[in-house]
């Protein structure tokens, strides 16, 4: 069936996870928890995506939600970038020692921490 992921149009089997499909096709969705070693997890939030669906829009784990019908996904909607900005700043309080995370600091243009409390020297 298909789907559109950011204005291209993808191929996508009934029920293949739309971070499947995504990556398929080249389309960035960043992860923390998703691994080929562990799948589905969905604990991070990280790979969230906006879904447009019967002219309803809902945010999903993109590692989780399988493709059913013919959707429409946005990866990097102001609404998504804005709620990956905050997952991202909490995970950078908790780990702020963590070169992977510094890096989603530098690309979603996080600032240093001041409200909580940092974890020094946590990866």
């Amino acid at each position: 069936m298909k789907i559109k992921i950011d204005g291209l149009e993808c191929e996508a089997n009934y029920g293949e996870y739309i971070l499947e499909v995504a990556k398929r096709n080249g389309i960035h969705i960043p992860t923390l928890c998703h691994t080929d070693a562990l799948p589905g997890q969905g604990s991070c939030r990280l790979c969230i995506v906006e879904v447009i669906e019967g002219g309803k829009n809902k945010v999903v784990v993109s590692c989780l939600y399988p493709v059913t019908n013919e959707i429409e996904v946005l990866t990097n909607s102001d609404k998504i970038r804005r709620m990956r900005k905050n997952i991202i700043r909490l995970l950078a309080a908790r780990a702020p020692e963590s070169e992977h995370i510094r890096k989603l600091k530098e690309e979603y243009g996080v600032p240093e921490e001041k409200r909580f409390n940092v974890d020094k020297g946590e990866k």
